[in-house]
């Protein structure tokens, strides 16, 4: 934390959503500026180009849909109302971004029910572009894990949130209803690490009571009574 203190905010509100853009703190980590490179260089650009017709998605989207998927800002925090599209607009993000460049994307969900939703929506943004959807298992262990691979040789790996699966890949991530993961706490350790090394994280979640890590990050960002 820096002397106690939470460094003022930029945030963004609308009806149904609200996201933050600023600086978090987990524990005695600090999150550093959203759009700051790990490295002290230049911020990164701070919105997506306008999308081309050839990527415009068959669903036209709200104006907080389009706002939300232009913010390229490296760390995202929605707090959205129940079935608004939060989780499409977000896996809209993330194939967007596997199409512009080889990256690699993980998508952690509370179940594995909820991790076969997340993937039916990659595959309904990704209909027509050559995308292969296969189940395999995380590592050694019964966790299922569905994975999209891209013509390109960018990846979507969609699969149950524990510390484990948090842990087991370095690349981007949506923590998706992140206010009901188990283990909440470490596994947003966990990600604090991979952010600081450059990858973009992504937490989504309406709200599920006070006891929960979620409503911690929404209330220190302002988005929470």
């Amino acid at each position: 934390r820096h002397d106690g203190e939470l460094p003022r905010l930029q945030l963004r509100r609308r009806r149904d959503y609200k996201v933050a853009r600023g600086k978090v703190t987990a524990g005695n980590l600090p999150l550093h500026d959203l759009r700051r490179k790990p490295d002290g260089g230049a911020k990164c650009p701070a919105r997506r180009p306008p999308l081309s017709p050839a990527l415009q998605p068959a669903v036209p989207l709200q104006d907080w849909q389009k706002s939300y998927v232009e913010d390229t800002s490296r760390r995202k925090l929605l707090v959205k109302s129940v079935q608004v599209g939060g989780s499409w607009v977000a896996t809209l993000e993330v194939v967007l971004d596997c199409l512009s460049h080889k990256t690699m994307w993980i998508l952690l969900s509370a179940s594995d029910r909820q991790s076969i939703e997340l993937m039916e929506k990659v595959k309904m943004h990704t209909a027509g572009a050559g995308v292969v959807v296969e189940d395999g298992f995380f590592g050694q262990t019964s966790i299922v894990q569905h994975t999209a691979t891209f013509p390109n040789g960018s990846r979507i790996i969609a699969l149950p949130a524990n510390p484990d699966t948090a842990r087991g890949y370095s690349a981007n991530v949506v923590l998706d209803e992140f206010a009901i993961h188990r283990d909440a706490k470490a596994i947003w350790k966990a990600m604090v690490g991979r952010t600081m090394r450059g990858y973009k994280l992504r937490v989504l979640s309406s709200f599920k009571g006070k006891q929960n890590k979620f409503y911690e990050l929404a209330k220190e960002l302002g988005l929470a009574d």
